[in-house]
């Protein structure tokens, strides 16, 4: 069983990196280079609007601020769950520039891999996707398709939704977060939980459930799990305003 990971060089990436790598000592590992910035906006400005674009940037500038003062929590659950984020950069074996450029394809032909794990990368284009015979799996911090997109818990929880806080594991396809679910599970929620916390939360139960759907894949048993009872939305970034709003008379934060 060739496992490869395509990911982002993140936090979460190296939590996702390192677990693994306890349990699989064959692991093929690529990173996929940051993207631009200009970029980013170009793609957010087209589809929000400029009003809804700045209250995103405000929010993420906030949220480095803010972000200081839950450090001793994110630090006690990284803890608690033995996610470490510790980068050892000998165990790359590929740097690219998109998970959808011609070198990646390329080399994806070359691994013939059976499972091909993403995390934190660009949408994966259909060619991409289609040249090689393997699995692609995504951890997904939300309950899909309710929560599609950036901050399902956060987003759940404003919206009173317990049941679906969450974590999804599911195939990749060329949408956002919408592929066919092999595991989903709760995470528990305390009143010291903020937007911060609920990733760690996630991931520690989210590569729990890639193991398990590594296991399946490589047994033959794989099932999937039908949600037809939930709609389907994508959620993206708070702006400040709306952050500030739900912290005030929610309390969510």
């Amino acid at each position: 069983m060739k496992i490869l990971l395509i990911v982002s060089d993140s936090d979460t990436s190296w939590y996702l990196i390192n677990k693994l790598s306890k349990s699989y000592d064959n692991l093929v590992i690529a990173i996929e280079k940051k993207f631009s910035i200009y970029f980013f906006l170009k793609k957010r400005l087209k589809n929000n609007g400029l009003f809804r674009v700045l209250g995103q940037i405000a929010f993420k500038l906030f949220s480095v601020i803010l972000i200081l003062f839950y450090k001793k929590k994110i630090n006690v659950l990284k803890d608690k769950y033995q996610l470490l984020d510790n980068k050892n950069v000998n165990i790359i074996r590929k740097f690219f520039s998109s998970i959808n450029s011609n070198d990646c394809i390329k080399w994806l032909k070359e691994e013939k891999p059976d499972i091909v794990i993403i995390n934190g990368t660009r949408i994966v284009s259909k060619e991409t996707i289609n040249c090689c015979n393997a699995f692609f799996l995504n951890i997904h911090c939300g309950i899909t398709p309710e929560y599609r997109g950036i901050h399902g818990a956060y987003w759940a929880n404003v919206n009173k939704d317990l049941e679906n806080i969450g974590v999804t594991v599911h195939l990749v396809d060329k949408g956002i977060d919408t592929g066919q679910i092999l595991y989903q599970k709760t995470i528990d929620v305390d009143e010291s939980d903020n937007i911060f916390t609920y990733p760690i939360k996630q991931y520690n139960l989210g590569i729990a459930l890639v193991i398990k759907a590594i296991e399946d894949i490589s047994n033959d048993k794989v099932e999937f799990i039908q949600k037809n009872n939930l709609k389907s939305r994508l959620w993206e970034h708070p702006t400040i305003l709306e952050y500030i709003k739900n912290w005030y008379f929610l309390g969510i934060n």
